[in-house]
């Protein structure tokens, strides 16, 4: 039962091996089967074959229980379990689990039970209900420290610190992660250790600690490429491929993302692939490329549906809604939502819905149904407040004071964005703090408060400097721009305009493009220079054409009135923000 035989092997002759499974399951050899599924299951797993790994499990299980052999019965109903969790199968994965457990405890197999509760608080993580996974992990814990399992004790510790940094408690989360490192370190794991560094990057990427991220990364993938881990390569290169896409350096994303790819595609690492189509659809988004977004994410699901992967799917559907928010196509939006909705309630996955119910209200929100969006974000509100999710709320709170701008009322969403700034500044999240700083700016830029405006406005420049977020600050420096055109200093506000191109341009940001070139159309358009008034409006609505943009039809008017009127001046042009 302990047999292995390396995966080159196992690749050749897996055909073999599973003619061999079926015919040893139908004659009813059931030593042979339980042999056999040893010798294939970790090949199976690490190839992304689920469904047949799923299958030939279902088989041992039978096999041990015709035997009467009930350790095999509970160790194989683990395996069996963390297939179906991996699937997105939670329920069921949830009742082989403590299944299992009742066996294991029934048999004193505490090391095997002490594992059956880690996995159980994954599986609690992963939907959402971190004060269980918290007790859980806790009670893994107490009984790994009797067993004297030290490797066992970091994997849990380092498992509590995922839980606390999910809940926004970021110094929680180091101090977890510190305490697997000195066990790390004195067993000389050292995949255990780029597993840790991992994390610890994912800290500071959380907090837009980008630079500080990146080293963290780096060590993980030093000791990675020292011990030929390539499925461990594949998932740190996805991770620097995030740092460069939060930083705005879409080219730099990609490349990381491609290299990843190769991996994943050399490995057969089909899970891997499906994540890696959906982290390259959504550089194609970040730059308003929607049509070759929606083709990645395509791809993605026919993965996902081949492995059963239900969490991926949720993800891929909520990323396509995006698009048609993005298109302005608010009912295929919803419906997209509502498709990814059905599928993390079906998961019980908590954090995924309170996103989706914070992106249901956007849709509302950009319709002007102010009321129905406050709605969904206060439900939103309700679940963070219940998983004790403070990064979560942070963004909930802000988007509540962006109803209540809408609405005229500057001092409740000021109050609003000040309480999403408060945990920001708790949290560390500066990438955060860049973002309300801004919101900040808008409500004085509407009350006509410029100076104030600008101050928040480079408040916000400031920490994206230092964050090397060229996406955020190619839409700070429209906003000064448009703090200048307001003034009537129109030589500074084309200044700031064509800063923001010359990134916008670098990025591939079309969408951005499309506001800016509006922008600078309309400035000519003050002094006079109506042909390049036109041709600069001509630009934005090309663009806002090909990304089927619901602002279109306001630039194509202004295009209109310019050509029948020989300027804007009745209507003053509308700048785009």
């Amino acid at each position: 039962m302990s047999m292995s035989i390396d995966h080159k092997t196992l690749e050749a002759s897996h055909a073999d091996f599973r003619a061999a499974i079926d015919w040893a399951y139908e004659a009813q050899e059931w030593p042979m089967v339980i042999d056999l599924v040893w010798i294939l299951n970790e090949f199976l797993d690490t190839q992304g074959h689920w469904n047949e790994q799923r299958q030939f499990l279902e088989y041992a299980v039978e096999a041990a229980r015709e035997l009467g052999d009930k350790r095999s019965e509970a160790i194989f109903e683990q395996n069996l379990a963390t297939v179906y969790h991996k699937q997105g199968n939670y329920k069921d994965a949830r009742r082989l689990y403590e299944q299992a457990g009742a066996v294991l405890q029934e048999l004193d197999m505490q090391a095997e039970y002490s594992a059956m509760l880690h996995q159980l608080g994954m599986l609690a993580q992963d939907t959402g209900n971190l004060f269980e996974a918290q007790r859980l992990y806790q009670e893994s814990l107490s009984l790994k420290k009797v067993l004297g399992d030290e490797a066992s004790v970091a994997s849990t510790l380092h498992n509590l610190g995922n839980v606390a940094q999910m809940s926004g408690d970021y110094e929680g989360a180091l101090q977890y992660y510190e305490q697997a490192l000195v066990l790390k370190e004195k067993l000389g794991s050292q995949a255990e250790l780029a597993a840790t560094y991992n994390n610890i990057a994912n800290i500071h990427y959380a907090r837009g600690d980008y630079g500080v991220a990146l080293q963290w990364y780096e060590r993980s993938i030093a000791i990675q490429e020292m011990l030929g881990d390539q499925h461990g390569l594949a998932a740190s290169y996805n991770n620097v491929g995030l740092i460069y896409r939060a930083r705005g350096d879409y080219e730099s994303a990609l490349e990381w993302y491609n290299r990843s790819k190769a991996i994943q595609e050399r490995l057969g690492d089909r899970a891997g692939l499906a994540t890696s189509y959906n982290n390259i659809g959504l550089i194609y988004y970040a730059r308003g490329d929607y049509e070759s977004a929606l083709k990645c994410y395509d791809r993605s699901i026919k993965i996902q549906e081949a492995l059963g992967d239900i969490a991926g799917l949720a993800t891929v559907f909520h990323n396509i809604a995006n698009v048609h928010y993005a298109w302005g196509e608010y009912e295929a939006a919803l419906e997209w939502y509502e498709r990814s909705i059905a599928l993390t309630e079906e998961l019980g996955d908590r954090v995924g819905l309170a996103t989706s119910y914070n992106n249901i209200g956007l849709i509302h929100k950009a319709r002007g149904e102010y009321e129905a969006a406050l709605e969904w974000h206060e439900k939103s509100v309700a679940l963070q407040e219940e998983l004790g999710d403070r990064a979560g709320l942070a963004a909930s709170y802000n988007n509540i004071g962006l109803i209540h701008d809408a609405w005229g009322e500057y001092e409740a969403a000021l109050a609003w964005y000040e309480k999403s700034v408060a945990l920001q500044e708790e949290l560390g999240d500066r990438a955060g703090l860049a973002t309300s700083y801004n919101n900040i700016g808008l409500i004085h830029k509407t009350r006509g408060e410029y100076k104030a405006a600008l101050e928040w406005y480079e408040k916000s420049v400031a920490l994206r400097e230092e964050l090397g977020d060229r996406a955020g600050l190619a839409a700070s420096y429209n906003n000064i721009g448009l703090i200048h055109d307001a003034r009537g200093e129109y030589e500074a506000a084309l200044a700031w305009y064509e800063k923001s191109v010359a990134l916008q341009e670098e990025l591939g940001d079309r969408a951005g493009l499309a506001v800016s070139y509006n922008n600078i159309g309309l400035i000519y358009d003050a002094r006079g220079e109506y042909d390049t008034a036109q041709e600069y409006l001509t630009r934005s609505l090309t663009i806002l054409q090909q990304i089927g943009s619901p602002d279109a039809e306001r630039v194509a008017l202004r295009l209109a009135q310019l050509e029948q009127e020989g300027s804007l001046e009745s209507s003053k042009g509308e700048r785009l923000e």
